[in-house]
Parts: structure tokens; sequence; C-alpha cells
């Protein structure tokens, strides 16, 4: 859930991502963020129910997405697959057991946690 791709304009300005690829379901916002998040930041149309990673990637980002999907657990083991370092997930209704458990069956370990603006948890996962 790209959006426009604000965040993965951030991730490339404060975090020195070289690039940053983000899947969006809505042709508009991708439309929009490919105007404005830059040219290290590629927007593609999909849908996170379906889409599957093509390459890996160090660092895989859903944040508020799980519980717009129709199997989350697929799509988290989907990024869990793909991600070579960490998964950064922030879940909103959803059991946070499911994510435990799939991120742990996906060689991943929980290495910090927090508390999103409207308390939503953030988990850490490291690939072990």
């Amino acid at each position: 859930g790209a959006a426009e791709g604000l965040m993965s304009r951030w991730f490339v300005e404060h975090c020195a991502a070289a690039s940053v690829h983000g899947v969006e379901i809505v042709p508009g916002h991708v439309e929009l963020g490919r105007k404005i998040a830059g040219k290290q930041v590629k927007l593609e149309v999909a849908n996170c129910d379906t889409w599957r990673p093509k390459r890996a990637y160090d660092v895989s980002v859903a944040l508020a997405l799980l519980h717009k999907l129709q199997d989350p657990l697929a799509c988290l083991g989907a990024m869990a697959e793909a991600t070579k370092e960490m998964v950064v997930i922030r879940r909103t209704n959803f059991k946070p057991w499911d994510v435990d458990h799939c991120m742990r069956a996906n060689g991943f370990e929980l290495v910090d946690s927090t508390m999103g603006p409207f308390d939503e948890p953030t988990g850490f996962w490291r690939r072990k």
C-alpha cells in the first residue's frame, strides 16, 4: 500500500535507500506518485493480495496494510520470502499472534516493537 509514494521518498531521503519499490492498488495514487516521489522510487499498480515479488529486497515494509487484504498471511509470507534482512509491519485490526507465527515460520525474529500514532503495534522483524 505505497499510496503516492511519500513514505518511499522518505526512505530515500532519510534512510539512504538506493531505491524503493512500492506497490499500490489505486492507479491514481501511483500516477501522482510517479510525478512527485523521485527517480529512485518505482511505483507499481498491483493488488497486494495477489502480487508476488520477482526479486529479493533488503527491507520490506507494510504500514497499516494487512487489515485491507483478503489473505494477509499470504502477503506477509511472500514479503518474508523475498526479504533478505528486515520486515517492518504496522498492523491494525489483525491478530498479532498470526503475524508472530507467520514471521517466525519464515525465519524472522522480533527485534523491536513500538506503538504507532494511533496505538497500532509496529514490529521490526530481522532474519535469523
